[in-house]
């Protein structure tokens, strides 16, 4: 994404990865002969393909305009610690001692895999980090409502 970002733009970029991907699976999907559900679940379908690829992708590809990887990579490193919070929120799902602290973990690790790549840019990461953040915050939902 740091390469073809700046070249395709954010949005173009990630509507030829999507349309790439449709392009390999839905013969697929057609092949096995698997396409009821889609078509019996058109809603659901459609807000997992955006909340858990369309939208993250573009924010994450926006975000790299700016940010450097290994400021990118905590933000996405977030989605799990996000996910179990939104867990929390949404459904009332309850977090284990061993849970949180595997997050805690997780999170720790990543940072320091990539501390020393961490900075930014000199324009606009404040706009960067809300998309980062808002893509991990979608995939979280995703997830979720998976």
């Amino acid at each position: 994404m740091r390469i073809a970002a700046p070249e395709f733009g954010p949005v173009t970029l990630i509507a030829l990865r999507v349309f790439i991907a449709a392009a390999v699976l839905v013969p697929v999907l057609l092949y096995q002969r698997k396409w009821r559900p889609v078509i019996e679940n058109p809603g659901p379908l459609l807000f997992v393909g955006i909340s858990n690829s369309a939208l993250p992708f573009s924010l994450f590809a926006f975000a790299t305009l700016t940010l450097t990887a290994g400021y990118t990579s905590v933000l996405n490193a977030a989605v799990p610690l996000l996910t179990a919070v939104v867990a929390r929120v949404w459904l009332k799902q309850s977090l284990t001692p061993g849970a949180l602290v595997g997050l805690v973990i997780g999170v720790s690790g990543v940072v320091l895999l990539v501390q020393d790549k961490l900075g930014f840019n000199t324009s606009g990461q404040t706009l960067a980090i809300a998309a980062g953040l808002l893509a991990s915050v979608s995939y979280a939902v995703a997830a979720n409502y998976t």
